[in-house]
């Protein structure tokens, strides 16, 4: 009789043996082989903690031995989805149908079955009446020093409800004290694997994960905590710390990123990951959450922290703006304007009255303004620096490093001058009725008409 069984991780047939085998001699050495990888499969699990190794071990004792009903519960432990854990469940009972841990596996796979389902009102009016009366016989039984028979209670309504925070830190503190750490451990994965949102399950879960030394899982636990509904700031706050204090910045960043998109008004939070990105020299980023924090209120502690991180923020000139010939020519346009106004008002608020040397006055100040600005404050135009012997070279202004073409220090001082001589011409040029009153010792004098001239 051929005996097939299925992989919990992979739907086929692993592999199947004869039990009529011939050599018999060759079949207990087999049972030997399977039964050691069984022992060594337990102890992976239940002493090292370690879920892969066990699971890949009782899984070669199953090829070898597909009847062993305790290899199948442990398997059924070692794997993590229900489906497979039913397939287990169901091997070790068709092996033996009054296996008892067996029947009570099966009975809490069907009860976390029945939870995930959205139950009709009555019948969750019916288990709360339920739960309530299994807390008070577990308090019963623990006020009468029967800490075994309070646990029973208190499982009885973890197989209703597996997230229930009284039942569960109640039965897990029992079990932790009297040595039972794998039975406690499994009653706060089921309420994990159940979706819970109560943040204390998952403190619980990963207090227990950092104790077994799998820091790795506790920090994926710490992640997921963080980004819970129901998590408050606090918690937050504290997961974020663990991950810089373990130098995991950027995984920081992310849970804050996360956490700020479900609440955008927390001015904590917000000035938390505006740290981190200022931190981390994403400067852009940062001020963008200072600005956020800043909107939201500037008489909270972090409002005023965010406001004075924003006054510490210098205007950084980029390659584009440093290369810009527009930009100069903008700021020269801007003293065209000033001595256009001026010329206007030397020539009495007549525009008609300017004359040729005003105009001429207001062109020469533009471009003798733009000649000092490219001196001074734009020497890395395009194409002009190139142009008048510029070598590319780093720059360090205002922070940001630069590698434009900067005009020789030669170059400059010839712009400048050439700018200054030419802005004194033009305001020669543009004040000449003030210039001419200035130097007139004697100015004529001022005329008013007499009342009899004007209305006579």
């Amino acid at each position: 009789m051929a005996l097939f069984f299925l992989c919990p991780q992979h739907d086929f047939p692993l592999i199947y043996y004869n039990e009529c085998s011939r050599h018999s001699v060759f079949w207990g050495e087999l049972m030997t082989e399977a039964q050691t990888l069984f022992q060594e499969g337990v102890a992976a699990i239940r002493d090292r903690k370690d879920i892969a190794e066990g699971r890949r071990l009782l899984t070669q004792s199953l090829r070898l031995d597909p009847n062993n009903a305790a290899a199948w519960l442990w398997l059924a432990r070692a794997v993590g989805d229900p489906d497979k854990q039913r397939q287990c469940v169901e091997r070790a009972l068709q092996i033996n149908p009054e296996h008892p841990q067996a029947l009570a596996l099966k009975e809490r796979l069907a009860a976390r079955q029945n939870h995930t389902r959205p139950p009709a009102e009555p019948k969750r009016q019916d288990d709360e009446k339920r739960i309530q009366a299994y807390l008070e016989q577990a308090q019963k039984r623990l006020d009468a020093g029967d800490a075994e028979g309070a646990i029973e209670g208190w499982v009885r309504v973890l197989d209703i409800r597996p997230d229930h925070e009284a039942a569960l830190a109640n039965a897990v503190r029992q079990l932790s004290r009297m040595k039972y750490f794998d039975d406690a451990k499994e009653l706060v994965c089921r309420a994990l694997d159940g979706g819970t949102t109560h943040p204390s399950i998952y403190l619980t879960g990963i207090d227990i994960l950092r104790r077994e030394g799998r820091h790795g899982e506790a920090d994926d636990l710490r992640r997921r905590l963080a980004l819970l509904p129901t998590a408050d700031e606090s918690l937050v706050a504290d997961t974020v710390d663990h991950f810089i204090r373990n130098d995991l910045i950027q995984d920081a960043c992310d849970i804050l990123t996360q956490a700020v998109q479900t609440r955008p008004n927390s001015q904590k939070l917000l000035l938390r990951l505006a740290d981190l990105n200022d931190g981390l020299g994403q400067e852009v980023e940062a001020r963008r959450r200072y600005e956020q924090v800043a909107r939201l209120g500037l008489r909270t502690l972090e409002g005023k922290q965010a406001d004075a991180k924003l006054r510490a923020f210098l205007p950084v000139l980029t390659d584009r703006e440093r290369g810009s010939l527009l930009l100069a020519v903008r700021e020269a346009l801007g003293v065209g304007l000033f001595l256009l106004l001026m010329g206007w008002q030397d020539a009495g608020l007549d525009m008609m009255q300017m004359g040729a040397p005003r105009w001429a006055g207001v062109a020469v100040g533009t471009l003798g303004a733009y000649l000092l600005v490219t001196a001074t404050s734009s020497p890395q135009q395009k194409p002009l620096a190139g142009w008048l012997g510029g070598k590319p070279a780093e720059v360090e202004t205002d922070g940001a490093a630069s590698a434009l073409p900067i005009l020789p220090v030669e170059a400059r001082l010839l712009l400048g001058l050439a700018g200054l001589l030419l802005v004194a011409l033009a305001l020669y040029l543009v004040f000449g009725v003030a210039i001419g009153l200035l130097t007139t010792p004697t100015p004529p004098e001022f005329y008013v008409p007499s009342f009899d001239e004007i209305f006579g």
